[in-house]
């Protein structure tokens, strides 16, 4: 299989299996330097069991592409709540997974900022159906997910 793929998912992978494998702070032989010193990503540390059941680099892109995808419902029922319309639901959710930035970020490489955007999602969701615990725990995962996370909450 031929995946058209770049820098950033080799990286990606050898993080992740650093850390699976008990390496924290992961080194990252591609660049020469800590991972975690260039950018902060330590969502990481939570993706690191699924990478040691399946130590492959395809294990990141679908947990890219599950990540994504399954935010995409919860933009999709808060349109559904507040528009009363599952027509226009499902355009929202449509356009979220069809937006060029989206389809681009899963096309082929791995790109940490989408797991922000999903953590977003969530916190919008939790915030609008005033679920507090899951507000604060995504809202805890999105501050892992990279170092600048904190400036979009």
């Amino acid at each position: 299989m031929h995946l058209r793929n770049g820098f950033d998912l080799g990286t990606y992978t050898q993080i992740l299996s650093n850390v699976s494998h008990g390496s924290i702070p992961p080194f990252n032989t591609l660049k020469g330097m800590v991972a975690w010193g260039d950018h902060a990503h330590f969502a990481f540390a939570l993706f690191a069991p699924l990478f040691w059941i399946v130590p492959s680099p395809l294990t990141v892109l679908v947990i890219q592409a599950l990540v994504i995808t399954t935010s995409a419902w919860a933009l999709f029922a808060i349109a559904q709540d507040r528009l009363k319309s599952y027509l226009f639901s499902f355009t929202v959710l449509l356009s979220y997974l069809l937006f060029f930035g989206v389809q681009y970020a899963l096309d082929g490489d791995f790109h940490a900022n989408v797991l922000t955007a999903a953590a977003l999602a969530w916190s919008f969701y939790a915030f609008h159906f005033k679920k507090w615990r899951l507000f604060w725990v995504v809202f805890g995962i999105g501050l892992l997910t990279r170092e600048d996370a904190a400036v979009f909450y």
